[in-house]
């Protein structure tokens, strides 16, 4: 009966050992703000679609924006920086990473209304009745 607990505990022992042993597990999150996904490599997933990840202690990890259509790649926020399209991590603490992304407005012409009366300032600093033409205030 001993051995059999002098053996339970050294299974027990060498399993928790063997736990002890396995490298640390690290997440990397990644924010998506506005029209645009991030590709992650390692493990060539698309972010929003899945965007909280771990890895092993001390990966490199890629990250790649790409705007959709209409929109622009503003940025990297959090532990990335700059507009470069890429960043590169090393992995060694919990990591947040935003990428921000801008939708493209296009200019629409306002359409006249045959408006005669336009405001503007005058010389003297005051509000006035001033011709139309140009000012942009009838489309």
């Amino acid at each position: 009966m001993k051995t059999n607990h002098l053996l339970l505990l050294l299974l027990t022992l060498g399993l928790a050992a063997n736990v002890a042993a396995a490298p640390p597990q690290i997440p990397l999150t990644v924010i998506i703000e506005g029209d645009g996904t991030v590709m992650r490599v390692p493990a060539g997933t698309e972010c929003p679609a899945d965007c909280t990840a771990t890895y092993k202690k001390g990966t490199s990890v890629l990250l790649k924006a790409t705007a959709n259509t209409d929109s622009t790649f503003l940025g990297w926020g959090g532990a990335c920086a700059g507009n470069d399209l890429t960043c590169e991590l090393r992995l060694s603490a919990p990591t947040d990473v935003t990428a921000k992304f801008v939708t493209e407005v296009t200019p629409q012409a306002l359409p006249a209304t045959g408006q005669t009366t336009c405001w503007g300032f005058v010389e003297s600093g005051t509000d006035a009745v001033i011709p139309c033409d140009g000012t942009g205030q009838d489309g």
